[in-house]
């Protein structure tokens, strides 16, 4: 079964472990859904970030979002405030997001002018007092 992974920074607790089933459980005005109202030419149903980061309930000296993909090859850092109005895609309809598309988990920020924090194939999520690891290429390079 696909998981999300959230970690925080010195915490002495395990991870917290999201499944879709989780997602689609969440408080009805945390859902999106359909991420194309928000993102026109986007499709999938989501929840917005900010739930997520209230199940973490991280501290507000940590200050920074670790975005990092199932295979560990991609990862960005961004700050929460970049994170406010993120949303994390899950499903298409009733069923978790393709591979394809590039799921189990999506993250979209409306509104970034750094489609890099837009990360496909999430597989982790770290809250952290500082920066923590960021393969984007530099910003004057980003093709993302």
């Amino acid at each position: 079964m696909d998981r999300l992974t959230l970690h925080l920074e010195g915490g002495d607790s395990a991870a917290l472990e999201l499944t879709h089933e989780r997602l689609f459980a969440a408080p009805e005005s945390d859902q999106v859904s359909d991420i194309g109202s928000l993102i026109p030419g986007r499709r999938g149903r989501g929840v917005r970030f900010s739930w997520i980061a209230s199940l973490a309930a991280p501290g507000d000296e940590l200050a920074f979002v670790t975005l990092e993909s199932t295979d560990g090859r991609f990862s960005a850092t961004l700050t929460r405030e970049e994170m406010a109005e993120a949303v994390l895609v899950h499903a298409d309809g009733d069923r978790p997001f393709g591979s394809a598309d590039g799921g189990p988990f999506r993250l979209y920020i409306p509104g970034a002018t750094d489609r890099c924090g837009n990360v496909k194939h999430l597989g982790r999520v770290g809250f952290s007092s500082r920066p923590g690891a960021d393969t984007r290429p530099p910003e004057e390079e980003r093709t993302c």
